[in-house]
């Protein structure tokens, strides 16, 4: 789908700046600006792991194997920021390239003969996101490829998150498939040349920033967040920790194509985007769970829509706090309405680097500052490579929880396909399971009727309202199952006849009251079978 306007937060206007060259350069670079807002939080939080950006590659079929090396040395030296390293200088931050030969030879293992594959590779990945990378030293990418069969293997690609973002792994698939299939066939790689490197953008990227855009677009982001609270006060399954944990876990979902069509028609009816309609249901649902009804929610910016840097692994990416307003209980389609003024403020005002080291400084790192929640429209999907002998898989996973909730979405075919990131430090599955289900149930009440309210608008889903109201609520009483209703009331009022004989809700009647003499009176005249208890069925 071509992106709209707010469906993925873009970048600048590209017509009104000048182009990204590749300029003579110091040996020290100094970082971009995505760079330096990540620059102290390896040295504020234990949690390295947070830093890092793992790619999961299926590979079946003949394995070759100086292809597949020849084919990672390639990546390595094609995008300079893979070769580098960082250190300070007189205070500051900046970063060098090292030599183009330096190559990614993998750690590997073979698993075709241990007990239980599938323990044992969890643990290796769990392993891999959790070890840390020397940001001097180097390298800050390294692989594992790992043999469960004859003809199948699984390659882990981690790196540390000053070389990379979210959107460079699809990136690397990619480019990955073309080296390895000119590695085996004996020719020359068919890629684009890069016009530009990581370090010409950093360069670039401080000219075009002046001082003046950034007050202005500080004072935006002061204004917006004035107030806006730090903390998200969801229910958790086990309380927050002193110090951030970042292992995560994750949930697949569809929203299948009756419900994809139904929120589109939604979204042409209000003019707005899908990312929009599909930001407004989450808001709707963590507002409901949280009882707040002032949100900001993370937005992940890819910063890629320059064709200079396209192509380019690195850190790009920028994530905007888009501050959601569900106070007076809106319509929902007054809610849609908000959050699309939220979504074009922000994009108006992306280019300040929203999570500033100062921010991370003076914050408790027992949750990631202010963005706790994000919301990503993920529209650059890799699809399965045929390659010479091999058939390749993007699998993706990153098991590595940087917000306590990351919901991504795409579109694939008709449907809109989803995975939603959780920290397992704070939730169950079964718990984010039920996420899952009241963001389906918020989809669907928007669509079906605009005009309800936020506070109203049913959420609960039918086994879970059975639950609510009959499993955690143990009130039923055993009666005879033989006796007819009336009887059980001539008994109770032979018993006592002042004592309540019937209740429901906050009305109560006795024996006595003319409406319960009447019922009784009425089934003795009554010539049909009288009801029995087993027969009935109460409806509220």
């Amino acid at each position: 789908m071509k992106p709209a306007r707010t469906i993925q937060i873009n970048a600048m206007d590209v017509s009104a700046v000048a182009p990204i060259e590749a300029l003579p350069r110091p040996s020290r670079v100094p970082l971009s600006f995505p760079q330096l807002r990540l620059w102290l939080l390896p040295r504020l939080s234990g949690g390295r792991e947070a830093c890092h950006i793992q790619m999961w590659l299926r590979l079946r079929g003949e394995l070759d194997e100086s292809a597949r090396q020849s084919a990672l040395n390639g990546l390595v030296a094609r995008h300079e920021v893979l070769r580098a390293t960082f250190g300070m200088e007189d205070g500051e931050p900046y970063q060098r390239i090292g030599l183009a030969d330096v190559g990614l030879p993998p750690k590997q293992d073979d698993l075709t003969v241990a007990a239980d594959v599938e323990a044992t590779l969890a643990d290796l990945m769990c392993h891999e996101a959790q070890a840390a990378f020397d940001l001097e030293a180097g390298p800050l990418i390294r692989g594992w490829l790992v043999r469960l069969a004859v003809d199948y293997y699984e390659l882990l690609i981690t790196s540390h998150h000053m070389v990379s973002d979210a959107w460079s792994p699809k990136i690397l698939t990619r480019a990955f498939s073309e080296l390895y299939a000119a590695a085996r066939e004996g020719r020359a790689d068919r890629l684009a040349p890069l016009p530009v490197q990581y370090a010409d953008y950093a360069l670039w990227h401080r000219r075009w920033l002046t001082r003046e855009m950034l007050e202005r677009q500080s004072e935006y982001w002061l204004r917006i967040l004035a107030g806006a609270r730090t903390v998200l006060k969801r229910p958790t399954d086990w309380p927050r920790a002193a110090q951030q944990h970042y292992s995560g876990n994750f949930i697949e979902f569809v929203l299948h194509e009756p419900l994809t069509t139904q929120i589109k028609a939604l979204s042409r009816r209000h003019r707005t985007t899908l990312f929009v309609t599909l930001l407004a249901s989450w808001a709707l649902v963590l507002a409901r769970l949280s009882g707040q009804d002032d949100l900001v929610i993370g937005a992940p910016s890819g910063n890629r829509t320059r064709s200079e840097i396209a192509g380019l692994i690195g850190l790009f990416i920028n994530t905007l706090g888009l501050r959601i307003d569900l106070s007076d209980d809106p319509m929902l389609a007054t809610l849609l309405e908000r959050v699309n003024a939220a979504a074009l403020g922000a994009q108006a005002n992306q280019d300040f680097p929203f999570e500033q080291p100062m921010e991370l400084v003076n914050s408790r790192i027992a949750h990631t500052p202010t963005l706790q929640v994000t919301l990503a429209w993920q529209n650059n999907g890799v699809e399965p490579a045929e390659l010479p002998g091999l058939k390749l898989e993007y699998i993706g996973v990153d098991p590595v929880a940087q917000h306590d909730l990351a919901l991504e979405l795409a579109e694939v075919g008709e449907a809109i396909c989803g995975r939603l990131i959780y920290a397992t430090s704070l939730f169950e599955r079964s718990t984010v399971e039920r996420l899952v289900g009241y963001l389906q149930q918020a989809l669907s009440q928007m669509a079906a009727d605009s005009g309800q309210r936020v506070w109203s608008a049913p959420l609960v889903l039918a086994e879970e309202h059975h639950r609510f109201r009959v499993e955690s609520n143990p009130t039923e009483v055993v009666y005879p199952q033989d006796h007819c209703i009336q009887e059980l009331l001539e008994a109770q009022e032979e018993r006592d006849p002042e004592v309540i004989a019937v209740g429901y809700e906050d009305q109560c009647l006795s024996s006595l009251d003319p409406n319960v003499l009447a019922t009784t009176t009425l089934a003795r005249l009554d010539h049909r079978p009288p009801t029995r208890i087993r027969e009935l069925e109460l409806r509220p």
